[in-house]
């Protein structure tokens, strides 16, 4: 792996790089001029899976507990992000998804979110990227500092969640008595 810098403007400035054009991309919620690290043996981006084997027991647990994202604090903090907003999509999956999914572009009228209503509503990772946009929309259109806040309460259960699940060791808790 190889190490580019993007410029101030977001395009990387590693034309010369012997890189993928796919690989020198620049995702959207990173911060202009910020280091980011080029796979040279992946010929594309692609979605994640399940049981990839290039996951570590330690990465699979950052990101179970969602400490992977606490980065894009930085970002919320420099107003490039939001707490709370449609999720950003890597470059390459907008230019498919703008062509593929309608009104997919109107989700990029507000600043992306580290968490967001489709999320909430268990559509993360490999899911219906045409359901998230409805969800998206919805959120747009119907926006509210009391919407935030209930979407980031929800989110912090649902981390609490996964937190408790992970450290009983995936156990499911006894359903309540009848």
């Amino acid at each position: 792996p190889g190490w580019i810098r993007s410029s101030a403007g977001g395009r990387v400035a590693a034309a010369a790089s012997p890189a993928p054009a796919a690989a020198r991309e620049r995702h959207p919620s990173a911060a202009p001029g910020a280091a980011i690290r080029v796979n040279r043996s992946t010929p594309a981006p692609a979605w994640s899976m399940t049981d990839d084997p290039r996951v570590t027991k330690f990465g699979a647990m950052i990101r179970k507990l969602s400490i992977d994202e606490l980065p894009q604090l930085l970002n919320v903090l420099k107003g490039e992000m939001s707490l709370v907003g449609p999720r950003p999509e890597r470059a390459h999956f907008v230019e498919i998804f703008m062509k593929e999914v309608p009104r997919y572009m109107e989700r990029h009228s507000v600043k992306t979110g580290m968490t967001g209503w489709a999320q909430m509503n268990g559509l993360r990772g490999d899911t219906s990227i045409a359901e998230r946009v409805q969800y998206d929309l919805y959120y747009i259109e119907n926006w509210s500092l009391w919407f935030d806040f209930k979407i980031m309460i929800l989110t912090a259960f649902d981390i609490a969640r996964e937190a408790l699940k992970y450290f009983q060791g995936g156990k499911k808790s006894a359903p309540p008595p009848a």
